[in-house]
């Protein structure tokens, strides 16, 4: 079976050593992240013509599956531009339902309870942990 080739143009090629050699700080440009940086440099090198299966063993700093280059490869060659994943931002749901917006608004600080004390609004009543008789203890010896 033949490896397979890459043909880069030169400016795609200066664009690829542009993402692997740019310093990644997220907060000056949050699109260069340092996956994208190591498939840069895998292409590149498979571009300069190293397998992938090489490329995969010891062409980068972290050994990888040959298919995960391939799959690389495949990307690259239908898009022509190494494209950052998509940010996944997940909503926060306690009960597993819903979203955030769901739920009832918190008490302002300013309209603090006390202790003790419970909202006269309540929609369930709070719940109140009782033991069997044997498994209380004596207030007498605390």
């Amino acid at each position: 079976m033949r490896p397979r080739a890459l043909e880069l143009e030169a400016c795609e090629r200066k664009e690829l050593e542009r993402i692997r050699d740019h310093d990644p700080r997220p907060y000056l440009r949050p699109y260069l992240r340092p996956y994208l940086r190591e498939r840069a440099a895998a292409l590149l090198k498979v571009a300069g013509g190293m397998s992938a299966f090489r490329v995969a063993q010891e062409g980068l700093h972290k050994p990888r599956h040959p298919e995960t280059i391939l799959i690389w490869l495949n990307e690259y060659e239908q898009t022509r531009q190494l494209r950052p994943r998509p940010a996944t931002r997940r909503s926060f749901s306690p009960s597993g339902q819903g979203s955030q917006s769901d739920l009832e608004p918190i008490a302002p600080k300013s309209q603090s309870l006390g202790r003790g004390t419970k909202p006269l609004d309540s929609p369930t009543p709070t719940p109140t942990l009782s033991l069997p008789p044997d498994k209380q203890r004596d207030k007498d010896f605390e």
